[in-house]
């Protein structure tokens, strides 16, 4: 594999783990409001979804403001992590 693949996994890998972190906070948090999230984040829309329902929902305008943070830290990684397995992928194939 090249090094330009080795690292871009790397990155990859960064910014998965934390976005898995958030997951599982964020379900967490629309569950506990009686809303469906899943397990294995394979309905991202959705999920998010019902956490933009929790957001409009809360009363509280800090924890409001934090689960506003949280979206949106959740979308950074997400893209990040999404950018990088492009990268990878094509370092991978451009090397084949």
């Amino acid at each position: 594999m090249p090094r330009t693949a080795i690292i871009s996994a790397i990155c990859f890998g960064l910014g998965v783990i934390p976005e898995l972190a958030l997951t599982v906070y964020i379900g967490s948090i629309t569950r506990s409001h009686g809303l469906p999230f899943a397990e294995l984040n394979v309905t991202v829309i959705r999920d998010m979804r019902n956490f933009h329902l929790v957001i409009r929902q809360e009363p509280n305008p800090q924890k409001r403001a934090s689960y506003r943070r949280l979206a949106t830290a959740y979308y950074i990684i997400f893209a990040w992590s999404l950018v990088w397995f492009g990268a990878t992928v094509a370092f991978i194939l451009a090397a084949a």
